[in-house]
């Protein structure tokens, strides 16, 4: 999601309503209700997303904005949200998994322990 914040800020008036075009993957906690996520997921972004990993793993390809990525993370069962910008190619299915969400939140955390 890193590109979508470069684009933002190299041209917010031409993105501000019209992101780019992503694969977007929702992590989601254990145990959380998958029809209600995914539901969450086509009320917020329009379009219905593959479920993986036993309810756990969501993925859609849409225009993101960075209100779309607040909405999708604002609720209590979304651990996190990634993705990749894809332009006009379709989405290729899962990027990433749960280790790889967890990896990077750790290289965060320590980041910010680190900071003097």
């Amino acid at each position: 999601m890193h590109d979508l914040v470069l684009r933002m800020y190299q041209d917010p008036v031409k993105n501000k309503n019209k992101g780019p075009i992503d694969t977007v993957e929702v992590f989601t906690k254990k145990g959380t209700d998958a029809q209600e996520c995914k539901d969450h997921i086509l009320e917020t972004t329009g379009t219905v997303p593959g479920i993986y990993d036993k309810g756990t793993h969501y993925i859609t390809h849409m225009r993101v904005t960075l209100e779309i990525l607040k909405k999708l993370n604002d609720f209590d069962y979304v651990m996190g949200v990634m993705g990749d910008y894809t332009g006009s190619s379709p989405s290729m299915g899962a990027r990433y998994d749960i280790g790889d969400f967890e990896k990077r939140h750790q290289e965060v955390d320590a980041r910010k322990k680190n900071i003097s």
